[in-house]
């Protein structure tokens, strides 16, 4: 995994108390076209994660279902939207 998107994370990990910040650094990792898709999938997830935390449910299953649209088999990922459900 690259080390600007560890970089991302562990800022964000950090910032589940401050989850505006959380998801803006996760949104400009999704924004940008040119990072590998697997990298995406998981600021798209981790966003989710924070989301879910902060119980906005709605924007969290639009980011899971962005996942499995790409990688269906995900199970980490369809068991969070069982759960959201």
């Amino acid at each position: 995994m690259p080390q600007q998107f560890c970089c991302f994370r562990r800022n964000c990990s950090k910032g589940r108390k401050l989850p505006t910040a959380s998801i803006e650094a996760f949104s400009k990792v999704i924004r940008t076209t040119s990072r590998h898709r697997d990298i995406c999938q998981k600021a798209l997830l981790e966003r989710a994660k924070t989301y879910l935390a902060d119980n906005q449910k709605s924007k969290a299953k639009k980011d899971l279902e962005k996942i499995v649209a790409t990688d269906f088999e995900n199970p980490g990922v369809r068991e969070l939207l069982k759960n959201i459900d």
